[in-house]
């Protein structure tokens, strides 16, 4: 398979719907995502799969490095925070708060009285 087609393959070519702006976006971007990391789950087991057939790798090894690959990259990356300071609103009774008091959901940024109420 040519680079181009698995591009094609992979990218719905939309490249529009890149930045989220509506509630609705964000859900299908999550469901894209969601698929995309399903799809990548089945051909790297089914590799994994046929590399340990053709006693070409010992699966258990395989996942046990990858699984401590992870566990070292996840530690070492950054937390994401946003800028000290930064303020929005909430997106149904649109009282202005800190980012970091906002929780996102399905209805876009929420203040807490908007999250328990809902």
């Amino acid at each position: 398979m040519s680079d181009e087609s698995f591009k094609q393959l992979w990218f719905d070519g939309d490249h529009a719907r890149h930045h989220a702006t509506t509630p609705q976006d964000v859900q299908s971007q999550i469901q894209t995502l969601t698929q995309r990391t399903y799809e990548l789950t089945v051909l790297v087991t089914t590799l994994v799969d046929l590399l340990a057939q053709a006693n070409q790798v010992d699966a258990n090894v395989l996942i046990a490095k990858v699984e401590g690959q992870l566990e070292s990259e996840i530690q070492a990356m950054p937390a994401a925070v946003a800028p000290k300071g930064a303020m929005t609103h909430c997106a149904r009774c649109r009282i202005e708060l800190a980012m970091a008091q906002a929780t996102m959901t399905a209805s876009g940024l929420l203040c807490d009285r908007c999250v328990l109420s809902a």
